[in-house]
């Protein structure tokens, strides 16, 4: 079993996404912004597809409280904890979510990690349309906040 190294998680909380983290302005519908926070443009653009596009979407993140998160980042500004090891991220993984737990095991912050430069890559050796690079990464953050980071959030602990 392998974990997401805290340390890059700490760092990632605390820089550059500290000022989104404390003070998320205006969601791209003018609503209060979701619980879910990154620093990649890419990754932005997707999660403002999904919430101008899809209900759903909107619905499940009105659910995270002002206490609650998803941070997600991209392999280079995580490294990976293997017993006593640290490795980098999986290059062939897609996306992987982690939850933040407390030593209560309170979980009010899950970091995700979204591989745009495999899915980028994938792209360019098919000749895809941009529309298809879109859909394709929309489909992996949904599925890594709404399948994996929703359920810890909700949940609010690892137990």
């Amino acid at each position: 079993m392998h974990h997401l190294f805290l340390a890059a998680v700490l760092g990632v909380l605390v820089s550059p996404l500290a000022p989104a983290l404390s003070a998320l302005g205006p969601g791209p519908t003018g609503e209060p912004a979701s619980g879910v926070v990154t620093s990649h443009a890419s990754i932005q653009a997707s999660l403002d597809r999904l919430w101008q596009r899809s209900p759903s979407w909107r619905a499940g993140l009105r659910i995270i409280d002002g206490e609650r998160r998803v941070v997600i980042v991209t392999p280079d500004e995580v490294s990976v904890l293997e017993g006593d090891r640290r490795r980098p991220f999986d290059a062939d993984l897609l996306g992987e979510a982690t939850p933040v737990a407390e030593p209560d095991g309170r979980v009010s912050r899950v970091l995700v990690v979204v591989n745009v430069a495999v899915i980028e890559a994938s792209y360019g050796r098919r000749f895809s349309t941009l529309s298809e690079l879109h859909a394709d990464l929309d489909r992996v953050v949904a599925h890594e906040v709404f399948g994996h980071a929703l359920p810890y959030l909700i949940a609010g602990n690892v137990s």
